[in-house]
């Protein structure tokens, strides 16, 4: 199944305060996991519960959700402590909800 990547408006705005060099290396991120698909190995790919996975990219995580043959991005933060923000999953369940 040929995936396909959609972003929440509201992750442009994150985009583009990025560098190009941190917007080129999530970009091609998002590539290998469309070639892989869930397949990718947990150093790049977790699951976080039943609605949300994390692409990891450097020190920057990729919160998205599945839904049939689309990826929702929901959002993007920069990782400080060990542990998901409570914020950034509630954040990335609720966004992901409103695309259902």
């Amino acid at each position: 199944m040929i995936m396909r990547v959609f972003k929440d408006l509201r992750v442009d705005g994150f985009f583009k305060k990025l560098s190009t060099a941190d917007n080129i290396k999530i970009t091609k991120t998002i590539r290998l996991f469309l070639d892989y698909n869930f397949s990718l190995p947990e150093k790049y790919l977790k699951k976080i519960n039943n609605l949300i996975w994390e692409l990891r990219v450097d020190r920057y995580r990729i919160l998205f959700g599945r839904i049939k043959d689309r990826i929702i991005i929901t959002n993007i933060y920069y990782k400080k402590t060990q542990k998901i923000p409570i914020k950034e999953l509630k954040l990335a369940v609720k966004r992901y909800k409103e695309q259902l």
